[in-house]
């Protein structure tokens, strides 16, 4: 994906994607049928300013015009890794070194610069793939470095443990989901079981 000259363009974004950018839900928390999340979409939309919000603001017009979206919200128990500090504390944790925040990885390493505990929840859950809760109480924002091998959900969780001092358990908890009831179709194209 990239913005710029007050245009938003992006190849090959999955269904889940394009709505998660949208609705602000993050992709975990949005239900869509199994039949479309193999689809892949090529997105252009250009804005009246040059401004990556703007862009976000009018995405989900944009694809509830495009697309014939019929979604709902709902609070639903949802199984989870609950993320907590271990019982001798956290470490490898430094104060942050900037305000600018990000997180990001690189091979086995995943690098934090002024990150928050959600922050890192929210990335856990993006290579595990099901949802990280922060359940730390912690405030402030943090730099840190951590190896999580090769993303095997059990092997990074084990290093951010190990690593950092969290604890990940399983656990259900209540979240607010986007649901996609109905299987969302190009209008230029009949969805399945119309076609005569």
């Amino acid at each position: 994906m990239e913005f710029k000259h007050r245009t938003f363009r992006g190849w090959g974004l999955d269904l889940k994607r394009l709505i998660s950018l949208a609705y602000g839900f993050s992709e975990d928390r949005i239900i869509l049928p199994d039949r479309r999340s193999r689809d892949r979409y090529d997105v252009l939309l250009k804005t009246p300013r040059d401004t990556f919000s703007d862009s976000k603001l009018l995405l989900k017009p944009a694809i509830e015009h495009a697309f014939n979206l019929r979604v709902s919200t709902a609070i639903r128990p949802t199984e989870v890794y609950v993320m907590t500090i271990d019982r001798a504390g956290t470490r490898n944790l430094r104060p942050a070194s900037t305000a600018s925040s990000r997180i990001w990885r690189d091979g086995n390493v995943l690098t934090a610069v002024s990150a928050t505990a959600g922050s890192l929840a929210d990335s856990v859950a993006s290579i595990i793939g099901k949802p990280v809760v922060d359940e730390t109480g912690m405030e402030g924002r943090y730099d840190f470095m951590v190896d999580i091998g090769d993303g095997n959900p059990g092997r990074a969780i084990s290093a951010l443990e190990t690593q950092l001092g969290f604890k990940f358990q399983l656990a259900s908890r209540p979240r607010e989901v986007l649901i996609v009831k109905d299987p969302v179709c190009l209008r230029a194209m009949p969805c399945a079981g119309e076609r005569g």
